[in-house]
């Protein structure tokens, strides 16, 4: 009866020490408060020194470029329109546009130049409140340039995509007519290299994707003129 109650004991006592330990061990990691970078973790395109491929190669790595500029513009000017705000840069875009509405106080309409939303002062806007407007009209430009450049590649990424599907399960019937060098660094180049063009497509509309949202935030938080 006593080992029992023993073990009646030490199951009581493990299941609260479960319930109590469930909180810490259950609890939420935080969310990103922006979006995530698409190029993270995907590796830059290269040259293959095989003909057969780089020719694709080549045009593809041509397009990462040119993505991966349209990212950084985009940022860039995300960045300068925070700091003009006294944001924090780990803020989302939304939080620094909100901050302006405030400071605004409502002396700022948004009107559309194409399907941009350009912020405008009225009468009795607050002195420290133009630095803004002009910052968040710099960041429209940037974004809708980045938008346009990254879309416009999109059926190529797509085309260069089914091209270079096929290249890693090329490699290893290749293999005997490789130099030394090739063989130890042809196989993670070409996978390398198509794993970063298929994700090129994704890359773009992550692009269009911040910027659209950006001008979803803006027409929601400005009246319009």
């Amino acid at each position: 009866m006593r080992s029992i109650r023993l073990l009646l004991a030490c199951a009581v006592l493990g299941t609260t020490a479960l319930v109590l330990a469930t909180p810490a061990t259950a609890a939420k990691k935080e969310e990103p408060s922006g979006p995530v970078d698409p190029f993270k973790g995907v590796p830059d395109i290269k040259r293959s020194t095989i003909s057969e491929f780089d020719s694709v190669f080549d045009e593809a790595g041509g397009i990462q470029n040119k993505l991966k500029e349209a990212w950084t513009t985009l940022k860039t000017a995300e960045k300068e329109l925070k700091t003009v705000l006294g944001v924090a840069e780990d803020q989302p875009i939304k939080t620094a546009l909100q901050d302006l509405q405030q400071k605004a106080a409502g002396k700022v309409k948004v009107a559309l130049d194409g399907r941009k939303p350009k912020l405008k002062a009225q009468d009795g806007i607050p002195e420290n409140v133009q630095p803004g407007i002009d910052a968040t009209n710099k960041l429209v430009d940037a974004g809708e340039n980045a938008a346009q450049t990254a879309l416009a590649l999109k059926d190529k990424t797509v085309a260069l995509g089914q091209q270079s599907a096929a290249f890693p399960g090329k490699i290893p019937s290749m293999l005997g007519s490789l130099t030394g060098d090739q063989v130890k660094t042809a196989p993670k180049i070409v996978g390398d290299n198509a794993k970063a063009i298929k994700a090129m497509p994704s890359q773009i509309e992550a692009i269009a994707g911040v910027v659209e949202q950006m001008f979803t935030d803006i027409k929601g938080l400005f009246p319009a003129e």
